[in-house]
């Protein structure tokens, strides 16, 4: 699913998306190795509440589309951001039912997912 959003989308925010979810199961990884299979779900989780939202941001603002004019490109914009909100929020409602989850795992990988999207904006090309 990932990869038929990401086709159609601008080069760089198809980066973005691959780094956070590169960085998301590398977490997990560490996370597994030192703390159990709790600690890298919790990981999976946290950045899932980062990664899915910006994937359903994508999908809607991100598509390259020469047609679009500008008042289409901000309206797209502001469409993907409220929505990708909303999600969020879901997110971490539905993740935090979870009863088992360890909270440093789960907001290490939340904000560092997060942070992904900073660095790389500021370290392109």
């Amino acid at each position: 699913m990932a990869a038929a959003i990401t086709e159609k989308v601008y080069p760089e925010i198809r980066r973005i998306l691959q780094l956070q979810l590169t960085l998301m199961l590398t977490i997990a990884l560490v996370a597994a190795m030192a703390a159990g299979y709790r600690a890298a779900f919790s990981a999976l989780l946290g950045g899932a509440v980062a990664f899915v939202p910006n994937l359903l941001f994508a999908a809607l603002f991100g598509r390259n589309d020469p047609r679009k004019n500008a008042r289409q490109v901000i309206a797209a914009f502001y469409r993907g951001e409220i929505a990708k909100l909303v999600l969020t929020v879901l997110l971490f409602t539905a993740a935090f039912r979870y009863s088992e989850m360890i909270l440093w795992s789960f907001f290490t990988s939340f904000v560092l997912v997060l942070m992904m999207t900073w660095f790389a904006l500021l370290l392109r090309k």
